[in-house]
């Protein structure tokens, strides 16, 4: 497993009334590690392998304990890995995998977010690899990676609420960037609009990857409704389709554009 997870570059995560999790982010020798979900006792995490071969690790006992954390188990889970194991378990969206392994995680901080060390292996073998994480943000940090600036923002909802509105001048060649975090099944209704009549919108998938080189940002991932909407889109409605973190990239196609953005999620 080690051998194919390398850094995915997560931001970010936005805190809505569903998710008080959802602000954990650790760096960790496998790259980072994302805090995802809850599902009954059971907490989710993911990490990444660059849009490629995406993991996902089921931890018992964790979900909605915060505080004095102590020792938990569980298995994580990729659609391919190096060992092919000769049973299956749940993996990515509940996708049935034979690859593998048994994972045990110990947090080190009683407080919140919390640094942890674990072990894990393949399959039903011996946990003898180490794996380690530092938390990297919290909910006051919008720039976790040093990627992105002050074009980058958690979209944010009012208690009760679920719908937020944004109106902001953009330059030309230089994209805002807005980040949220919902379930799949969930309903998105996106609206943008600008004075100029020039900004667009497209919609990532979680498990993007953010890259920057000599200050140009890069996202590589998957377009919601497909690629050859990319940087066309000034209102989309649909469900998701999966769990995680999504990433709204605004531009404008020719000149300066104030716009309005509308997003409404239920």
């Amino acid at each position: 497993m080690k051998k194919i997870m390398i850094r995915l570059l997560f931001s970010l995560i936005l805190i809505v009334s569903f998710n008080s999790f959802a602000d954990e982010v650790w760096n960790s020798n496998h790259g980072k590690v994302i805090y995802s979900e809850d599902t009954g006792t059971t907490a989710l995490w993911q990490y990444n392998d660059s849009g490629l071969d995406n993991g996902i690790i089921y931890i018992e006992n964790l979900a909605g304990v915060y505080s004095n954390r102590g020792s938990y188990e569980g298995y994580w889970a990729q659609d391919r890995s190096d060992v092919k194991c000769e049973t299956k378990r749940d993996g990515i969206n509940g996708r049935t995998t034979a690859y593998w392994g048994y994972f045990q995680v110990r947090f080190i901080d009683k407080g919140f977010p919390s640094s942890w060390l674990a072990k894990w292996g393949y399959c039903e073998q011996a946990l003898t690899k180490d794996w380690k994480g530092t938390p990297v943000t919290s909910v006051n940090s919008p720039n976790v990676n040093g990627v992105l600036d002050s074009t980058s923002e958690m979209i944010s909802f009012a208690k009760g609420a679920s719908s937020a509105a944004y109106k902001k001048t953009m330059y030309q060649g230089k994209n805002h960037y807005y980040y949220f975090t919902a379930r799949a099944g969930q309903t998105l209704n996106l609206d943008l609009s600008s004075q100029e009549n020039n900004a667009n919108f497209s919609i990532y998938k979680p498990f993007y990857l953010l890259t920057e080189t000599d200050g140009v940002i890069d996202v590589k991932g998957e377009i919601l409704n497909g690629k050859k909407s990319a940087y066309k889109m000034q209102n989309w409605l649909g469900e998701l389709p999966i769990s995680g973190q999504y990433l709204i990239v605004i531009n404008t196609n020719q000149g300066n554009s104030t716009y309005n953005l509308q997003i409404f999620i239920k």
